[in-house]
């Protein structure tokens, strides 16, 4: 089991960017700034199947971490982040595919993201550039840019929990006995536990959790659970409390539950 990663929200260098399209163009309801807004459920929707999102910083930013979250993008379609120093893509100065998995069995795309935290590309300009022509028009919940890449100092330890929310089921019996369900909209992932941590560990806790302000802020964690290979957009499900058993030894709870979705696109 791999240590969790993360990033604190202000690691997030996306919504301080200014956006742009090439090839593609924004449906009217579901405009480009969805795609920055911190809720997954309320996306950026394209018109085409194939196209460019550009990303301008300014002056030139480092990005060690690339997410893309709730996506409909076809399995093992050719997509790319990219870097540049100018607005000119003919040749990028940096240029790394995704991997876009095929959709679990409840319909969702797996959370695709980029480690690039061994050689961060440190331009001006990135984009995200559909590549291949996607089966449906595009559809993108959340794009994540993080600075860095923060592991904490000892992994969550086994005993975790992880369960699974499905908001908005309703089930009542008729007077005659018949069970009726309300089917759920969406899956949200969730992972609790406890860490044994140092007091290097106790701070950067402290510090991640002061950063999200407790419960109240997104944050984005890889982390690395058996059955969670991709990134969560997530918050907290615990304030920060430990134990100080021994020295140099804290026993802490830990808690995080993935941002609602919706139901996953067709």
């Amino acid at each position: 089991m791999a240590r969790l990663q993360y990033n604190h929200p202000a690691d997030n260098l996306a919504a301080l960017a200014t956006l742009s399209l090439a090839g593609f163009t924004a449906q009217a309801a579901y405009p480009l700034a969805n795609l920055v807004d911190l809720n997954p459920a309320n996306p950026f929707k394209a018109n085409e199947q194939t196209g460019r999102v550009i990303i301008d910083h300014g002056t030139a930013k480092a990005i060690a971490l690339v997410a893309l979250i709730h996506h409909n993008l076809d399995a093992a379609l050719s997509v790319k982040f990219q870097a540049n120093a100018t607005d000119s893509w003919g040749a990028p100065s940096f240029s790394q595919a995704f991997t876009i998995g095929a959709k679990d069995t409840d319909g969702y795309r797996p959370n695709t993201y980029l480690d690039l935290s061994g050689a961060p590309p440190t331009f001006r300009y990135h984009s995200l550039f559909v590549e291949g022509t996607n089966t449906l028009d595009v559809i993108l919940g959340e794009l994540w840019l993080g600075s860095t890449i923060r592991t904490i100092v000892h992994n969550y330890s086994w005993g975790f929990r992880r369960a699974d929310v499905r908001p908005g089921r309703k089930q009542w019996t008729t007077p005659s006995g018949v069970d009726w369900t309300y089917p759920s909209q969406g899956r949200r992932r969730g992972l609790t536990g406890s860490v044994d941590t140092s007091d290097a560990g106790v701070a950067a806790l402290s510090a991640w959790s002061q950063a999200a302000g407790g419960l109240d802020q997104p944050v984005l964690i890889i982390p690395g659970a058996p059955d969670i290979t991709d990134a969560l957009l997530a918050k907290w499900t615990v304030d920060f409390e430990y134990t100080g058993e021994f020295i140099g030894v804290n026993p802490m709870a830990v808690g995080w539950l993935e941002l609602a979705r919706g139901v996953p696109w067709p």
